[in-house]
């Protein structure tokens, strides 16, 4: 005999709600960081150090080739944000915790309700 398990519609519904939610938070909270620019003898580095202490180097960043600032600032928005995306594709535990905590204060807050009188 087979058991059926049934997922409602909702549930999936707010799971992706919250985690759109989650990843938009992350991904402002990523612009709140601060860049550094190191010169060793062997190379140069852009160093970006986030919130979530995690530090995201120019040698590993996914979407662009190395851009290095002039006089240590960047000039575009277009040069800062893969390393605003890399730090927030390294901080996918973090997003995917505050994913589940949002979809228990939802599903809580449709099945209870809150009266004060």
């Amino acid at each position: 005999m087979k058991k059926e398990i049934s997922i409602k519609k909702t549930l999936i519904i707010k799971i992706l709600k919250s985690f759109i939610i989650s990843l938009l938070i992350f991904f402002i909270l990523e612009h709140f960081g601060e860049f550094n620019y190191k010169e060793y003898f062997w190379g140069k580095y852009v160093v970006y150090n986030t919130l979530t202490s995690n530090d995201v180097y120019s040698d590993n960043l996914l979407l662009s080739d190395i851009k290095y600032p002039v006089n240590g600032y960047f000039e575009t928005y277009s040069e800062k944000f893969p390393y605003y995306f890399q730090a927030t594709i390294e901080d996918i535990l973090y997003i995917f915790a505050l994913t589940i905590i949002l979809t228990l204060i939802i599903t809580f807050n449709e099945k209870f309700k809150f009266k004060i009188n």
